[in-house]
Formats: C-alpha cells, structure tokens, sequence
C-alpha cells in the first residue's frame, strides 16, 4: 500500500451513491442522508489514514455505517455488520498513539 498524503476533506461517498445503495429513488429523505454521509465520512476519518482516491474498502465502509444509521439492522446483523465494517476498514487504521 503506497503512503497516503492525507485524508481527502469532504463526504467519502456520494449522495447519489448512497441513495442507490440504500434503494431511495426519491429526493425527499436528501438531507438526511446527507447528515448520515458526512456523520460516517467523519467517524471514519478520525481513526483510518488513506489517500486520494478514496478506496474502495472506505467506500463501501462508509454505505455500511449510512445505511445502519439510515435502516438501523436487527441486533444480530448489526453485529456482522460491525464486524464487516471493521474489516473493510482494517488496512486503513492509524497506528495507536
């Protein structure tokens, strides 16, 4: 994995993205997706370094974490869910200081 140069600012998904993988097809629920992105896109920047263009372990991520805040899963699920998105996000944490 090359060295990244810093985080890339900004929501680590698009909205459009995010509405397909959530299966919302209309434009009344924008904002709160949107809060949703940029709650996951922050949370993941405080403990994962990686570079510009965003991954796409991060992306997939970052649709996990909207669509659990967006259709929160049953308890079970959302413990594989958890784990897969720890996973996905592995490679990119930033060593313990």
């Amino acid at each position: 994995m090359a060295d990244p140069v810093e985080v890339p600012a900004g929501p680590l998904v698009t909205l459009d993205l995010a509405k397909q993988h959530l299966g919302v097809w209309s434009d009344e629920t924008d904002a709160l997706i949107t809060l949703y992105i940029n709650a996951a896109s922050d949370r993941i920047r405080t403990r994962h370094v990686f570079g510009d263009p965003v991954p796409a372990n991060v992306q997939a991520a970052t649709l996990l974490m909207v669509e659990d805040l967006y259709d929160p899963p049953e308890a079970a699920a959302a413990e594989q869910r958890l784990k897969t998105i720890d996973n996905l996000l592995r490679p990119f944490e930033t060593p313990e200081v």
